[in-house]
């Protein structure tokens, strides 16, 4: 076993889980952290309650890190009554993540740990044309800015030398332990099922997917680079295709016809998505990371399986 302690903040998150099944699997030290202290984790895994908004408590669950990963956002759990927390379906980062974000500095930063955190594409705001690390800042809603706040205090804190930083990003979450996404559970319930989904924005434009197992990959990768970078990088991907071409490979593999349809604009655009990730061609380059580091994402229908096959083990 590795002698390098690695702690998972959201371990119990769809990508926090995926990174401890891949540490756990090479055999690597691993502690979890999330709010509760509760949930499903690989044997061995520790698993600590901890809220990392506290950064006197993040300083005491992050003690002897060599990596943190940043994998925690909005909590997707009311925790008003403690004693009583309720499943939410939707949430709002930007009265959880920047907090989320310095607690997670600190603890790290005390036990001279490096950051590997978990994002997404949200700071660059609509966007036509591939996604490329080298644009603009430019989202102006309440998500977009929480996320350029998480981001700009992880790189302030590499520069000044506070803490060692890289970011990963990926888009559009699918794969075991996925449900909160446009393409998680909803989708691949409804597929299992062969009963109707509905396809929310443009149905045929291309669109970039991310399989988790892929996203965990590429966030161990930068952990196990020698230097933290403090840059941004776009985690590898497959090739993107259509919204209807992802879910009728989704109803093919789980053996039923496809029952597709084209959600009303309003109904999706009062569930908290954004528009401008569904209306237009949503492609993401990964070559700055492919240069670096190589590239060898999932292919489509693999991962589509993959995550059929762990619905069917769930239910």
């Amino acid at each position: 076993m590795s002698s390098s302690l690695y702690v998972i903040v959201g371990v119990t998150g769809p990508l926090g889980a995926a990174i401890a099944r891949a540490l756990h699997k090479r055999g690597d030290r691993v502690r979890g952290v999330n709010r509760s202290g509760h949930g499903k984790v690989p044997s061995g895994v520790e698993l600590v309650a901890a809220d990392v908004k506290d950064a006197s408590i993040a300083r005491q669950v992050c003690a002897g890190a060599t990596v943190v990963f940043h994998c925690a956002s909005a909590p997707y759990t009311d925790w008003s009554n403690p004693a009583a927390p309720k499943p939410i379906r939707w949430t709002d980062e930007a009265d959880h993540l920047p907090t989320i974000t310095k607690g997670v500095i600190a603890g790290a930063g005390s036990a001279g740990a490096r950051i590997v955190y978990g994002d997404n594409f949200y700071m660059y705001g609509p966007v036509d044309g591939p996604i490329t690390e080298d644009l603009p800042w430019a989202a102006t809603d309440r998500k977009g800015l929480a996320r350029i706040s998480a981001v700009q205090d992880l790189l302030n804190a590499h520069v000044k030398g506070n803490v060692g930083v890289d970011i990963g990003c990926a888009s559009d979450f699918f794969g075991p332990e996925v449900l909160n996404s446009t393409v998680g559970d909803r989708v691949f319930d409804a597929a299992l099922q062969g009963e109707p989904v509905e396809i929310f924005g443009a149905p045929d434009v291309l669109h970039t997917y991310s399989f988790i197992d892929d996203v965990a990959a590429g966030m161990i990768t930068l952990a196990d680079s020698p230097t933290a970078h403090g840059q941004v990088w776009h985690l590898p991907n497959d090739e993107p295709v259509t919204p209807r071409h992802f879910m009728k490979v989704a109803y093919e593999v789980a053996g039923n016809p496809h029952a597709i349809q084209i959600a009303d604009d309003r109904v999706w655009q009062k569930l908290g998505y954004q528009a401008h990730l569904h209306d237009r061609e949503y492609i993401v380059g990964h070559g700055k990371f492919a240069t670096m580091f190589g590239a060898k994402p999932t292919a489509l229908r693999d991962a589509i399986r993959i995550t059929i096959d762990w619905l069917r083990a769930r239910k």
